[in-house]
Order: structure tokens, then sequence, then C-alpha cells
């Protein structure tokens, strides 16, 4: 059986992008330096602690959100195909396969937008950290270490920008995913696409509003919403998406042939009423 292999590397892209955000995420909570108290006191020595490993691992930090936003592109071409096929060409609702459409293509900008937004903040961030002066600022015979609290308070603002704009990806992922149900649902001729292959997506969606509102909530307990975030992400990107992915790979090949012989079955209705229309004109004159 053929295997679209867009849907293939997409899931790749999500797994490996996920495995290594979770690794990411252990050498984080596990560095030996971290006290919550010195990081709400902005302790200047704390801080410039945590920017010589910021420093240390700013590649593996970079290379999740590149290989996240690759994911996401590579996610783009099935479900472009998979809205231009359920609409039957644009001749079936249109409004929400346009809504299916447009939010992929948003999904996959706000992810490169958010992935290009972190590369450039954190390059010139850590770069500040190295090579500038951030020990006196006020001139004094003692460092005030004014540059380093300064420093840290931008990096925490950028990064819960960056956090906003890289939420928005869950949203589009349940919008996605609810309306394919809906036209699935909804279809009466060329059944290509199984309605239970659907149901998988709407737990993908039910995950994904859970984890944007773990996004939303951090703030209120980091730790704990961190958590439930990182473990239904997990739950989405390791197991179920891959699995909807791949069986969204597997009826794409032989949709698209039953969606042709749909469109030439209606030409030849049309044309064979048109002409038994003009047959029966023919018979009355």
């Amino acid at each position: 059986m053929m295997v679209d292999i867009t849907c293939c590397v997409a899931a790749a892209f999500f797994i490996v992008s996920n495995l290594f955000k979770i690794l990411g995420e252990v050498t984080f909570r596990k560095r030996s330096h971290f006290n919550y108290q010195s990081m709400k006191e902005l302790d200047p020595a704390y801080i410039q602690e945590e920017w010589e490993f910021r420093s240390d691992h700013r590649g593996s930090v970079l290379l999740v959100g590149g290989l996240n936003a690759l994911a996401w592109l590579c996610f783009t071409i099935p479900v472009l195909q998979l809205s231009w096929i359920l609409s039957r060409g644009g001749r079936r609702k249109i409004g929400i396969h346009i809504t299916m459409a447009v939010l992929v293509l948003a999904g996959s900008f706000s992810e490169f937008l958010a992935w290009m937004f972190a590369v450039g903040t954190f390059s010139v961030s850590d770069w500040i950290s190295r090579d500038f002066n951030l020990d006196n600022w006020l001139g004094g015979d003692e460092n005030d270490m004014v540059g380093w609290r300064v420093l840290e308070v931008s990096h925490l603002v950028l990064r819960g920008l960056h956090m906003w704009i890289d939420a928005f990806e869950w949203l589009a992922m349940f919008g996605i995913l609810v309306l394919v149900h809906i036209s699935i649902k909804t279809q009466t001729s060329c059944h290509a696409f199984k309605l239970r292959w659907t149901r998988i997506g709407l737990a993908i969606a039910g995950l994904s509003i859970l984890d944007f509102a773990a996004d939303v909530l951090r703030l209120q307990s980091w730790r704990f919403f961190s958590t439930f975030a990182n473990f239904t992400s997990a739950l989405n990107t390791l197991v179920l998406l891959p699995i909807w992915l791949i069986t969204l790979g597997r009826q794409l090949p032989a949709a698209v042939p039953n969606y042709v012989e749909t469109e030439e079955d209606e030409f030849v209705n049309k044309v064979e009423s048109a002409q038994e229309a003009q047959e029966i004109l023919e018979d009355i004159v």
C-alpha cells in the first residue's frame, strides 16, 4: 500500500523534535545551580551561572525549535491536500475548508516566526552576556551588576512573548482537527477517509486545547503547569499525532483517484442529462 511521504516525514520530525525537547527539559531541571528564590531576587551570581549554562546548551534549544518548524512545514502539505479533496475542488463547504487551510498555514508560519525570533533574541542575548560590560554601570568603585539584572529581565520578557507565539500552534491544531472531523462526518459521497480515524484527531484536539491552557496558566504555577504541558505535548507528538499522520498518509493516495473519479462521474452525468434533455425537446418538437 502506498503511503504519502510528507505525512511520514512530518510524523518523524514531530517525534524527533519532541524527544529532543524532553531531553532538554530533563537537562534544564537537573542543573545544580538552580535556585528559585535566587531567580526571583535577580541575584547576579545566580544569573551569571544561568547564562553560562544557557550558552552551553544554546544549540540544542534552537535545534528543537527548528525541527518543530520543519515538522509543521511538512504537516502543512498533506493538510492542504486533504482540505482540497474534502472540499471537492472548492465546491463543498468552502468556509470550513478555507479555514482549515488558513489555520495550517498560520500554524506553520507562527512556528517559523517563533523559531527565528528565538534564534535572534537568544543569540544576541548570549553575545551580550559574554562580551559586554554588565558588571559596572553606575561608575562606582564596586561592581553594581545592574547589567546582569537588566539582561535577565529582558530575557524573561522576550521568553514570555516567544511562549505565546509558540502556544498558537496548539490552537491551530485544535481547529484543524475539529474541522476535519466535521467535514468527513457530513460528507455524503466519496468516503475515502474513515470516520473512526477522525476520532483520533478529536483526541489530539482535546489534548491540544489542554496544552494551550497549561501554557497560559504557567505563571500561576510554573512547575505544575509546565509538567502538565510537557506531558500532553509528548502524548500528542510522540504517539497520537504520528498515528494520525501515518493513517492519513495511507488514505491520501487512494483518495485522490476517488476524488478524480467522482469529478468525472459528475461531469458524465451532467453531459448525459443534457443529452437526454435535448432528445426530449427534439421529440416534443
